[in-house]
């Protein structure tokens, strides 16, 4: 809220937003709904700190921390920093380096860890490789009854492809 409201007064807003910020993400969430009998969502947080945002308006929130191999991310990131959009908007990304990548790595999934509570953390691999018993095991964290949309979504396979990241290390 920089700039929108004074300095001076930044501590009574964020103590009204504090306040507030429950019940306007509620509604945030059931307006996108938009009536279609939707009684939970997702939302793919960008990082830690966003969760423990939501965490502290919503304490009943459930999340999935989605964690992947390390070595995986950083193929997938080298392959994105060289796009030419995300260079051009982002030039430090090509500064990034693997150990600073791997370090970046370990504190997102060391903070996620060390302060949100009803997390579960579920591998990307074991997704990929056992999607119905990890699906099964998400459904019950949500405390989500089984609905046989879901089994076929896991059935249909092809919705996967492509999004497994292979690593050569031959090269």
């Amino acid at each position: 809220v920089r700039g929108i409201v004074p300095s001076e007064h930044s501590a009574a807003f964020a103590n009204l937003l504090r306040r507030h910020a429950p019940r306007m993400l509620e509604d945030f969430y059931a307006g996108l709904a938009d009536d279609s009998g939707v009684t939970h969502w997702g939302d793919k947080l960008p990082d830690p700190e966003a969760a423990h945002a939501v965490q502290a308006a919503l304490p009943h929130t459930r999340f999935i921390v989605l964690v992947r191999d390390p070595r995986d991310a950083w193929a997938s990131w080298r392959r994105y920093r060289e796009r030419p959009a995300v260079a051009a908007d982002f030039p430090a990304a090509a500064s990034i380096d693997a150990e600073a990548f791997a370090h970046n790595w370990t504190n997102l999934y060391a903070s996620a860890a060390s302060y949100l509570s009803h997390a579960l953390a579920v591998r990307y691999e074991d997704l990929v490789a056992e999607t119905a018993a990890t699906t099964a095991q998400v459904l019950r964290h949500l405390e989500l009854p089984d609905d046989p949309a879901v089994d076929h979504a896991v059935e249909d396979r092809e919705r996967l492809r492509g999004h497994a990241t292979i690593t050569r290390t031959d090269r």
